[in-house]
């Protein structure tokens, strides 16, 4: 999928809502939306409540049924509805969204998960979009807090809910592979993260080579050296500190790990930047 284009203005700091609705369009209906034609701002959230549309990206196209999620955002190579008139009718919920980080946390989304999820019509969250709508409503006179808090807990429960559908179907390798990646300053070893998920470790370290090009100890190693050499950069926090922060078991283990990667013991690198700028 392509990135959206630029954005014309400045997200607001909040994550507020732009424009809602819930909307019954009727049989005969030409209900077809081309993205790309439109002027990049805003990201919608719209899920299916009745009838049946398609959405179209770079993968091809999803038939969007009842219960159905799709997150989009204006200024895209992407398009939704039917391009004949409908056959049925078409009842939908949708929000358009800004927010400064909002368009990172939806484009990581879809990386993870894809554009489309299947909650289910009685799913809580379909209720949580309805609540955005209600709370939106002028009349209801919700605070700009109020509201950014509330999108903030509906794209936290899109990830929660994903990331459990996701689990279920993956295999205990994966998952050990997913748990490296996601939490690398966590103070495991490889074999407590194997037995934890259920997997041998060498199928562990076999797999996670053959997919990231390196072992995971030495994804671990590069991730625990580099987030210590950022908080001895950047704060003066004890060094015992920084060695339980980034996973090490000691702060000797610490101090070992840094002297043979760097040439250097940990208080030299004290406030040093971890690049040079050129000019």
């Amino acid at each position: 999928m392509s990135p959206p284009k630029a954005q014309s203005h400045t997200p607001p700091a909040l994550w507020s809502v732009s424009s809602y609705g819930k909307q019954i369009h009727p049989i005969g209906h030409h209900y077809w939306y081309d993205n790309e034609v439109r002027q990049p701002g805003p990201w919608v959230i719209q899920a299916t409540l009745a009838g049946q549309i398609i959405y179209r990206d770079h993968d091809g196209e999803q038939l969007l049924d009842p219960g159905q999620i799709v997150i989009f955002c204006y200024g895209e190579k992407t398009a939704y509805g039917q391009p004949q008139p409908l056959r049925q009718p078409y009842t939908c919920l949708w929000l358009n969204i800004h927010g400064a980080g909002l368009a990172e946390h939806l484009s990581t989304f879809r990386k993870r998960f894809g554009a489309v999820i299947k909650p289910g019509v009685n799913h809580p969250l379909l209720a949580a979009i309805a609540e955005i709508i209600t709370i939106s409503e002028p009349t209801y006179s919700a605070s700009d807090t109020d509201i950014a808090h509330a999108l903030h807990r509906l794209v936290m429960q899109l990830f929660e809910y994903a990331q459990h559908r996701q689990t279920q179907h993956q295999s205990p390798v994966q998952r050990a592979i997913d748990a490296i990646l996601a939490r690398p300053n966590q103070p495991y070893s490889l074999q407590q993260i194997a037995d934890r998920h259920g997997c041998a470790r060498e199928h562990l370290s076999r797999q996670f080579q053959l997919q990231h090009g390196h072992t995971p100890s030495q994804h671990l190693a590069d991730a625990r050296l580099h987030l210590t050499l950022q908080l001895l950069r950047n704060t003066s926090l004890p060094i015992a500190d920084i060695a339980h922060q980034a996973g090490y078991g000691s702060s000797h283990t610490l101090a070992r790990c840094v002297r043979q990667s760097t040439g250097l013991p940990p208080s030299a690198h004290r406030h040093i930047p971890l690049e040079t700028p050129t000019n």
